[in-house]
């Protein structure tokens, strides 16, 4: 549910006989002052005052005498028919709110979630983070709407109300509200304004807050949190700036509006001097004034309200619509069992116009483990992007049991991929969930007992008081480095893939532990298909095979003449 789907159509029959109701409510209040005071004069003139023949018709519709008790009976009667319905109507918006919270951020979760790899990685993980957590005014923004709604019904039928007491005055009035209206359309026009500047910089402030949690450890061993800290500072010092400014200018509308309120009593209080309405008439279009004139500046009020949650809900919608058009596609239909090997033939591919791989051969046999080694930069990731199907080739170089990977389907395909990196990210929960990724029970605990045994773990958790709910803390803090490989290599295996990628695994590990996490990652073979990237000398003799990558050129190598030194 977005703004362009909401059905304001039913908004606005539903908030039209609320607003109906109530005016039918504040009708009764002429002719029960008149019967009330015994006003003989309007009483008389009953067939001249529209207001006061539509209300004792009303009320002989309904079987009863015009006497005071019978219209202040009507009027209690649709006053509370129209608070039931009102608090219905209340209670749909909310529902409706909530939906749609729910809604934007799970789509733009999915947006983003489902689009190119290539996209993805040039996007700053505090933007999403910030318009994430910002997508619950898009709540307020449908508020706004329809509040909207209701009080331009207000304003029209409070008018109409007036017109049948004295047009006159009507016209007066809205000739004095018009004046008011572009006094504060000003205010209208500068709050949009100072809305789209602060929302800007609270992304700002958000990418930055992102940057910092990322790199703390590096800022406080070279003590630059003063730095970071000082800039975030002024970034913050922007967006306060922009948060008064927005906060004065709506406070300065209810000022405003308070003016214009008191100035048109006065105005009124004249009218009646000059024009010499009955005491009945007066209190009436007295209490219609004060109606008409909040209806108003509520009116205003959840315009400016729009406006300024307005430029999140652009952001967000411009950010899907974005992420939608790098949606992956899967063009691909062929199903492929992964019996045979994975092959690259004269592969060669770049970004833009910088060439990665050059005309790159290499083989991968089911049930052999290839490692891969090279410089920084020399490909390696590059290579394993494309293995996955993360990047698209443009022609006929990758095969998956003799089929072009181009023409199998990739999301079949990379359900055969188990993938642990160097980069491990484990999530502030239980042991089990992150392993099964899984909060519906679908794994089961056997699952996950065999997969731990499988790397070496299922002891040390077996001993936790907790087991398996047990927490792993922020990023994995309660656990030591071997331990967090080994549970994302339990990740990776429960999956049942056939074919098992570890991108540098072990690059942060002591010799000790490297040493123990490629004995029992050697024992996966035949089971699975190892292709394991790395410039550590442990693996190398573990491996089946040996590729060696340079300057974006891959060589198959025999391990035995390998030095040292060529890992480094």
């Amino acid at each position: 549910m977005s703004i362009k789907e909401v059905n304001f159509f039913k908004v606005f029959l539903s908030t039209m006989f609320v607003n109906i109701l109530q005016g039918i409510s504040i009708v009764m209040i002429l002719p029960l002052v008149t019967y009330l005071l015994a006003d003989e004069d309007v009483k008389d003139n009953a067939d001249k005052n529209f207001i006061v023949q539509f209300s004792e018709q009303l009320v002989g519709f309904f079987g009863m005498p015009s006497t005071f008790y019978s219209f202040f009976y009507i009027m209690m009667i649709f006053f509370l028919l129209k608070i039931v319905i009102e608090f219905m109507l209340f209670y749909n918006i909310i529902g409706n709110m909530s939906r749609m919270q729910k809604l934007y951020r799970v789509r733009l979760l999915n947006a983003f979630v489902f689009s190119q790899w290539s996209y993805i990685q040039r996007q700053q993980p505090g933007a999403i983070v910030d318009i994430l957590n910002r997508v619950n005014n898009m709540g307020s923004l449908y508020k706004s709407g329809v509040e909207c709604i209701s009080h331009f019904i207000q304003v029209c039928i409070t008018s109409i109300i007036l017109v049948f007491i004295s047009y006159k005055v009507v016209i007066i009035i809205f000739i004095y509200m018009i004046l008011g209206y572009f006094v504060l359309k000003l205010n209208t026009r500068l709050t949009k304004r100072v809305s789209q500047q602060m929302s800007h910089s609270y992304l700002m402030v958000s990418q930055r807050f992102s940057d910092m949690i990322g790199t703390i450890k590096t800022l406080k061993i070279m003590s630059k949190q003063e730095n970071f800290l000082h800039f975030m500072s002024r970034l913050s010092q922007d967006a306060y700036k922009f948060e008064v400014r927005l906060r004065v200018l709506q406070q300065g509308f209810t000022s405003v509006s308070e003016i214009v309120t008191f100035s048109g009593v006065i105005l009124l209080i004249l009218i009646q001097y000059i024009q010499g309405f009955s005491f009945a008439e007066f209190v009436t279009i007295f209490i219609l004034f004060l109606r008409l004139a909040n209806s108003a500046k509520n009116l205003q009020n959840s315009v400016n309200n729009f406006y300024s949650v307005m430029p999140i809900y652009r952001l967000a919608e411009e950010s899907m619509l974005v992420a939608q058009e790098n949606r992956e596609s899967f063009e691909g239909n062929v199903c492929v069992n992964f019996q045979k090997a994975i092959e690259i033939k004269n592969l060669t591919f770049g970004y833009e116009k910088n060439i990665v791989l050059k005309n790159c051969n290499m083989n991968f046999y089911k049930g052999e483990m290839s490692v891969i080694f090279g410089e920084s930069g020399s490909g390696k990731t590059t290579l394993v992007d494309l293995l996955c199907g993360l990047y698209k080739v443009n022609q006929e170089t990758i095969f998956i049991d003799d089929v072009p990977i181009e023409k199998i389907n990739l999301s079949e395909w990379r359900g055969n991929i188990g993938y642990a990196s160097q980069e491990i990210h484990l999530l502030n929960d239980t042991l089990r969930y992150n392993i099964t990724l899984d909060k519906q029970g679908k794994v089961s605990d056997d699952e996950v007992w065999k997969v731990l045994e499988k790397v070496g773990m299922k002891e040390f958790v077996s001993n936790l008081q907790n087991g398996l709910d047990a927490e792993v803390g922020e990023r994995g803090t309660l656990l030591s480095g071997g331990q967090r490989q080994r549970i994302a290599l339990a990740r990776a295996l429960l999956l049942l893939p056939k074919v098992l990628i570890l991108d540098e695994i072990t690059s942060a590990l002591d010799p000790v532990t490297e040493r123990n996490v490629c004995n029992f990652v050697k024992k996966l073979v035949p089971e699975y298909t190892l292709i394991v990237i790395t410039h550590r000398q442990a693996w190398l003799e573990l491996a089946d095979k040996v590729y060696k990558m340079q300057d974006g050129q891959c060589q198959l190598i025999d391990k035995k003449q390998l030095r040292e030194d060529d890992m480094v």
